[in-house]
C-alpha cells in the first residue's frame, strides 16, 4: 500500500469544518486588528487598513485551501475552492463585525463620533461642496452605528470573500486527473 492508497482510503476532511476553523481564526485576527485601529483612533489611512484587511482575508483563503488539499489527496476543484473561500470570509467578516460591534456598544460608545470627524475632515480636505457638507454628514449620522459595523462586516465578509475566492482559487485549485 502506497500514499495514494492512502489519501483514496482515508476519510475526507469536511471543506465546511476547515472553512469554519480557519473563518473564526482570521475573524478573530480582523476584529483585534478592528480594535487596534480604534485604540489608537488611527481611521484617516484608509489604505492601510484595505491592504492589512486584504493581507489577512487573501492569507486565510490560501491556508484553509492548503488544508482542504492536504486532506483531500491533495486536490481541490475550482468550485470547492471558491465555496470554502466564501464560507470562511463570510464566518471571518461576522466575528470581526461582532468584535467591531461589541466594542463600540460596550467599551467606547465615542468612537463612532471620533470617526465622523476623521471623516469630516477628510471632505473638507478634499474641498467637498459646501451644499453638499450637512446632507453628507446626516447620511454619516445615520449610517456610523455599532449594528451597521455589524452588518457592515459581514457585507464585506460575503462580498470581499466572493471577489477574492474567485481570484485565488483560480490559483490554488488542483483538479483531480480524470484516469488515476
Amino acid at each position: 500500500m502506497n500514499d495514494n492508497d492512502l489519501a483514496l482510503t482515508q476519510p475526507k476532511t469536511s471543506w465546511v469544518m476547515i472553512s469554519i476553523k480557519y473563518g473564526i481564526i482570521f475573524g478573530l485576527i480582523s476584529g483585534l486588528v478592528s480594535v487596534a485601529i480604534f485604540l489608537t483612533e488611527n481611521f484617516g489611512n484608509i489604505w492601510l487598513g484595505m491592504v492589512v484587511g486584504l493581507i489577512v482575508s487573501i492569507t486565510g483563503i490560501v491556508l484553509t485551501h492548503r488544508e482542504y488539499k492536504k486532506n483531500n489527496g491533495g486536490y481541490m476543484s475550482y468550485g470547492q475552492g471558491l465555496l470554502s473561500g466564501l464560507v470562511m470570509a463570510i464566518v471571518a467578516g461576522l466575528i470581526s463585525g461582532i468584535i467591531s460591534y461589541l466594542y463600540i456598544r460596550f467599551v467606547d460608545p465615542s468612537i463612532l463620533e471620533k470617526m465622523s470627524q476623521v471623516q469630516i475632515e477628510m471632505l473638507e480636505k478634499m474641498n467637498f461642496p459646501e451644499d453638499k457638507m450637512e446632507e453628507t454628514i446626516a447620511k454619516m449620522e445615520v449610517e456610523n452605528t455599532a449594528s451597521k459595523q455589524l452588518t457592515g462586516g459581514l457585507l464585506s465578509g460575503v462580498i470581499g470573500g466572493l471577489i477574492l475566492s474567485l481570484i485565488v482559487s483560480a490559483f490554488t485549485k488542483r483538479t483531480r486527473p480524470d484516469f488515476e
